[in-house]
């Protein structure tokens, strides 16, 4: 039997800054041709960044570099002893040759000359797959002064036609400071049971397996725990797992814990807001009066502490948190299946569709007899239209949002307004099946024109830079649209290809909704995201005990190999035509 160092631990996703002293240069290619000043290139062909890496194509196998032409703000030595990058390296099939070094030069304000005594070597591991890479130049004798640039040869003995892609690059050091709580990230709403848990709890079917959370006001879910006698740390991990089923808002990164010095039972929200809140009732086989919540008359014994923004300074190391699921699944010892999967190309927040700006390409009309000779036979008529939302609001449901954070842009394709009068609008659901809006702003308003400058009346895609406004938006949030006419390309003539709700006027305050609209999976071509991509995702480990450990490992892999990038944007492309 395989025993985890987990079983005993928590774990989770973690709030740590950003932390930017820990990391004094630092390269990301996340906009596409961008190739972020590193245009010295030496030996090296088809050379660009998309998707958020740098691509090239070694010219000669013992050659081959890439680096920035201007010098970066100096780096103190001293306390930046590392380097770190992120490398995948394909090998050509032909190569025969042992491509396993590459090599980092770097040059100092007081040695300027680039060459191998101011060089590292490292260990090149051409496999196809992405590898993380952490140099330490503290070993390194000249590492010293203040550094102000580098040359990157990812190979030195590699072959012609050997292809390489790097995702980031940075200069820095490892320390960054480890803590559950981080003030500048906001507090999580939370609700403190008043009995000491020392003893196992017996949880018997029928008897006392419910227990009724509202998280942040959504509504009261009750969530019925695993039958068994066990230590309060494994009933605590049940709930986790029951309340992030719920998988909407803040329940779905929602933790119970057992508090080390109380041992007192804690529930906390996954949400860092003001109106981030945790409430416990009692009811039909409850089992509120094990856990302390609740004393034997069914009286209120637990205490509530509301939550907190985060700082507007706040930026997180991690770019993805994970959810208490994916977290959860760390802990049953398989070591052939992944605990969780994050595609560090996707955004973390999104809603609605990717592809909104593609429905106008749909124009087709076609008639299709069904049933033809049969009593069923009927006509199915398709065409190309438009959702006429004049003086209505459409919210979306095929798509909501992904998962908290702050919306950066919010698009759609079709015919605004051009007075202003069109919204796009955000609504959260909450268990009773009311909407309430919780943020809307103008959409496709015309700018002021110009000479010789004029509006095209025909359907387009309009996106709106919301990234100054503080959008907030959560898992399970829904995507809505007023005054406007959305372009749908082809879809039946009674009904479109997507579920909405339509409301008649501008839809405001809290709504009771009832049938949805449409039938469909598409859904509106309305589409919203983040600035963040899932590139990183960091967790914190608490032991709860001394142990000691010589090395910890962390396996993963990738589910895709290939990569797809577009080679017409490299530096050194030429077309004629």
């Amino acid at each position: 039997m395989v025993y985890s160092i987990l079983t005993e631990s928590r774990i989770k996703a973690s709030v740590a800054d950003l932390q930017p002293s820990e990391r004094a240069y630092s390269t990301f290619w996340t906009t596409n041709g961008d190739l972020e000043g590193w245009t010295t290139i030496l030996d090296l062909d088809i050379v660009g960044v998309w998707n958020g890496f740098l691509f090239g194509t070694k010219r000669e196998g013992t050659t081959g570099e890439i680096g920035l032409t201007d010098n970066f703000t100096p780096v103190d030595a001293r306390v930046n002893e590392r380097i770190f990058f992120r490398l995948k390296y394909d090998k050509h099939p032909k190569n025969t040759s042992p491509t396993d070094t590459g090599k980092i030069q770097f040059t100092t304000t007081s040695d300027p000359i680039f060459d191998d005594t101011k060089s590292v070597s490292f260990e090149v591991f051409p496999d196809g797959k992405w590898h993380f890479y952490e140099i330490n130049m503290g070993e390194v004798q000249t590492w010293v002064g203040n550094i102000n640039n580098v040359r990157f040869f990812p190979c030195t003995n590699g072959r012609r036609n050997d292809e390489f892609f790097l995702n980031f690059f940075e200069i820095g050091s490892n320390n960054f400071t480890f803590s559950f709580d981080n003030e500048k990230a906001g507090t999580l709403g939370r609700a403190i049971g008043a009995k000491s848990l020392s003893e196992a709890i017996q949880v018997q079917k029928d008897s006392n397996d419910k227990l009724i959370v509202n998280i942040d006001g959504y509504g009261d879910v009750s969530i019925t725990l695993t039958p068994q006698t066990a230590s309060p740390e494994i009933i605590a991990r049940d709930i986790s797992l029951q309340l992030g089923k719920v998988g909407i808002g803040g329940y779905i990164r929602a933790e119970a814990f057992i508090d080390l010095d109380t041992s007192f039972l804690n529930i906390e929200s996954g949400i860092r807001a003001s109106d981030s809140s945790v409430l416990v009732k009692t009811g039909l086989n409850s089992v509120g009066f094990d856990l302390g919540f609740f004393d034997i008359l069914g009286t209120t014994i637990y205490t509530t502490t509301p939550g907190a923004a985060p700082d507007s300074s706040y930026e997180p190391l991690s770019a993805y948190r994970l959810t208490t699921l994916e977290i959860l699944s760390l802990f049953d010892n398989d070591i052939d299946l992944p605990s969780f999967t994050i595609d560090p190309q996707t955004f973390v927040l999104e809603a609605g569709r990717r592809d909104f700006g593609l429905t106008n390409r749909r124009i087709t009309t076609e008639i299709v007899i069904e049933g033809r000779g049969t009593d069923f036979q009927g006509e199915n008529i398709q065409t190309a239209s438009a959702f006429d939302a004049q003086a209505k609001t459409l919210i979306d449901i095929n798509h909501p949002f992904s998962d908290d954070g702050k919306v950066d842009t919010i698009s759609m394709n079709g015919i605004a307004n051009s007075d202003g009068s069109s919204k796009w609008k955000i609504f959260r659901p909450k268990l009773d099946g009311t909407l309430t809006l919780v943020d809307e702003g103008v959409i496709g308003a015309a700018p002021v024109l110009g000479t010789n400058e004029v509006v095209s009346p025909d359907p387009g895609a309009y996106a709106e830079d919301v990234s100054t406004q503080n959008v907030q938006a959560r898992r399970g949030d829904l995507l809505g649209i007023f005054n406007v006419d959305l372009h749908t390309g082809s879809f039946g003539s009674t009904k479109g290809d997507a579920m909405y709700y339509s409301i008649s006027g501008d839809a405001t305050g809290t709504i009771t909704v009832t049938s949805p609209a449409g039938a469909g999976e598409a859904g509106l071509p309305l589409y919203a995201r983040g600035r963040v991509t899932k590139n990183k995702a960091v967790v914190d480990i608490d032991l709860q005990k001394r142990l000691n450990l010589d090395t910890l490992t962390v396996h993963g892999f990738e589910d895709i190999r290939d990569l797809e990038y577009n080679v017409a944007i490299a530096s050194s492309a030429t077309f004629s035509v």
